[in-house]
């Protein structure tokens, strides 16, 4: 016989003798006289050690840390104070119509924050709210 025939002709006889054999699965269970311990998940129900799932965390927005302002008011803003959380950032130069400026903020968690602007000639400050996770720049107009 040639070598691919006698090749051919033992793995034919090898897959006869494998068939002969009951197939199993790795998820049924051993048969009783092999020895081996039948899978079972752990007591008490849970993970093992090995395996512990931390918790994700909740991806939502991120508010700003560091805010762009522009003075486009025709005014200088002689004060700027920016809270939320009990917390606050204020602009510590005057700041003259047609500039910028940044503004480090604390670390917060919330999006909305307070803003109190007072502008030259004007003895009263206006305060409005502002999102800071949907907008990082904030421009004061007439």
């Amino acid at each position: 016989m040639s070598g691919w025939k006698s090749l051919l002709l033992v793995c034919g006889t090898l897959a006869i003798a494998g068939s002969a054999q009951a197939q199993t699965s790795l998820f049924d269970p051993p048969p009783a006289n092999s020895g081996a311990a039948p899978l079972t998940p752990p007591a008490g129900g849970g993970t093992t050690a090995a395996t512990p799932r931390a918790k994700p965390k909740a991806k939502g927005p991120t508010p700003a840390r560091v805010l762009n302002i522009t003075n486009d008011s025709g005014a200088a803003l002689t004060g700027l104070e920016i809270s939320a959380e009990g917390k606050s950032a204020t602009l510590t130069k005057e700041l003259p119509t047609g500039k910028s400026a940044t503004l480090r903020l604390p670390a917060l968690k919330s999006c909305t924050v307070a803003i109190s602007a007072t502008f030259e000639g004007s003895p009263a400050s206006d305060t409005h709210e502002h999102d800071i996770c949907k907008d990082r720049k904030i421009r004061f107009t007439n």
